[in-house]
């Protein structure tokens, strides 16, 4: 199974350096290709060279919030059907479109759960 899960890609945005360094370093023990945005402008021009199979998308970040970051999802047809988990203290605020919401703190067994479930 760890073959498999080295060939999915999750992108992480998430402005807190250390919660980011956690859950890269988590996923990466998981076998999965981790890239790492700390904005929602940073994820965007990801998003422009590279297509992941599953996005871990904070919504309070300066430059461009995860609200924006999840219209401009929105509207390329290229990245609607990628799945996205929102990690926020605001989960009762998380846009449409995403699949799901984890609050934070992050119940990490909860979220590698979730990863595992969108990136099989």
């Amino acid at each position: 199974m760890a073959s498999l899960q080295k060939r999915k890609i999750v992108l992480i945005v998430e402005d807190d350096g250390d919660v980011r360094l956690m859950l890269q370093e988590m996923l990466a023990d998981d076998g999965y290709r981790v890239l790492c945005a700390s904005n929602g402008q940073e994820a965007l021009k990801v998003l422009a060279h590279v297509r992941p199979h599953l996005i871990l998308l904070d919504l309070m970040m300066p430059i461009l919030s995860g609200w924006e970051v999840m219209a401009a999802i929105g509207t390329d047809p290229l990245l609607t059907d990628i799945p996205v988990v929102v990690l926020s203290a605001y989960v009762d605020q998380a846009p449409q479109g995403v699949v799901c919401a984890v609050s934070k703190p992050i119940a990490i067994d909860e979220l590698r759960a979730l990863v595992h479930q969108h990136c099989e």
